[in-house]
């Protein structure tokens, strides 16, 4: 099945479905810190709770970009749009790890964890960059659907 004719497909041209979808991921970030201990399993790779939260800082990230170029009506430059994410990516996870400071048996206001969150931020540009050039090249098999 071509990713084209997925019926949630023809949702990513709707306006407003980005923001949500970044709202939705801050809901959930927000859960998750809240929860006693870390909600991951133990695990004996080295540096997984840094590379949960880069993989989770790159998708807020890229759906971060997507809101934001969903509903400016002008092309931001890509320096812009990088500072925009990385900016994000450091006030929320600021936030988050405040947050967890007051959660019980959390870690909060751990400088690598809010670092990884940094490079999730940097890499939820470029993920949300190539998701957009994918998105925009296709409108039209998007509509006919």
């Amino acid at each position: 099945m071509h990713l084209v004719s997925l019926p949630l497909f023809k949702f990513a041209h709707k306006r407003g479905t980005w923001r949500i979808s970044f709202i939705l991921w801050f809901v959930l970030l927000f859960i998750l810190s809240s929860l006693h201990g870390s909600p991951f399993p133990d695990s004996k790779i080295i540096f997984s709770d840094k590379i949960a939260h880069a993989a989770y800082f790159t998708v807020g990230s890229a759906v971060f970009l997507l809101a934001l170029s969903q509903q400016s009506r002008k092309n931001h430059s890509p320096a812009f749009l990088l500072f925009a994410c990385v900016s994000m990516a450091a006030a929320v996870g600021w936030f988050d790890e405040w947050h967890q400071s007051f959660t019980p048996h959390r870690d909060g206001n751990s400088l690598g964890d809010w670092l990884a969150n940094l490079s999730g931020g940097a890499l939820g540009f470029y993920t949300g960059r190539y998701c957009q050039r994918y998105i925009n090249s296709r409108p039209a098999l998007a509509s006919r659907q």
